[in-house]
């Protein structure tokens, strides 16, 4: 029996297949105390009839031949803010799950750990999908890639403000935010993006068409200052810090 907790509980429907991995799934999900499976089924198309009754918040689905049809089935059967969650790695399939409106991916190799928190993100709306499937997605005249990363309006505008050149301490003095606010945004860009400093994530976010490439330049958090009369200095790129 789970201690009580507080916050909100995420309601998961789930489709079993009967394979160790799903048990492993199952197992992961049952430990955590703030998700209530309220639905498992093997048969794909009785788990649309449990989603049109049950309306869950997340919906978890193993990739398999028919999955991108039974995502476009239950997006249109379930409620706006429902999820849909893929367990597979990334390939053809995963990516045609995520294009049919999945939100995000479970690796099959993930921990409990991972899965607790791909779920809590899909409730949240904050799961994204890999940018390992960018490869894939691109391949189809169907993928955007603006669609496939979801960055909110004041992460546009520090990501912005990087590309203009400006450190941390000067986006922050322009948004009228605290620097430590600036880097709490960044950190969820990396997260989002799969990048490791600012330079990879302004990079990533030009190539997907996310950013505008006119007018780039590469952010300048550690600048130094050159004398006057002095050549430019060349400016060190990867870091948060200003």
């Amino acid at each position: 029996m789970h201690d009580e907790v507080a916050g909100p509980t995420c309601r998961v429907i789930a489709v079993n297949d009967g394979s160790i991995l799903c048990s492993g799934l199952f197992q992961a999900l049952a430990d955590n105390a703030m998700i209530d499976v309220v639905g498992i089924d093997h048969d794909n198309w009785r788990v649309v009839e449990l989603v049109g009754r049950i309306d869950p918040d997340v919906i978890i689905i193993l990739a398999g031949g028919g999955t991108p049809a039974l995502i476009r089935q239950l997006r249109g059967t379930a409620g706006v803010s429902t999820a849909v969650l893929v367990v597979g790695d990334s390939g053809p399939l995963v990516a045609e799950s995520v294009l049919a409106g999945a939100c995000g991916t479970i690796s099959p190799g993930a921990n409990a750990t991972d899965v607790s928190l791909a779920v809590m993100a899909a409730m949240a709306g904050t799961a994204v999908p890999p940018v390992s499937l960018v490869g894939h997605l691109a391949a189809s005249p169907r993928w955007v890639g603006k669609e496939l990363i979801r960055l909110s309006n004041r992460e546009m505008e520090v990501m912005q403000r990087a590309t203009e050149g400006l450190t941390n301490s000067s986006i922050a003095r322009s948004l009228s935010l605290s620097e430590a606010t600036v880097k709490t945004y960044w950190r969820r860009i990396f997260r989002k993006l799969d990048a490791h400093d600012r330079t990879m994530a302004v990079t990533i976010a030009i190539k997907l068409g996310i950013l505008p490439q006119a007018g780039h330049r590469p952010p300048a958090d550690h600048r130094p200052a050159a004398a006057e009369g002095s050549p430019r200095c060349t400016p060190a790129l990867n870091s948060m810090s200003a």
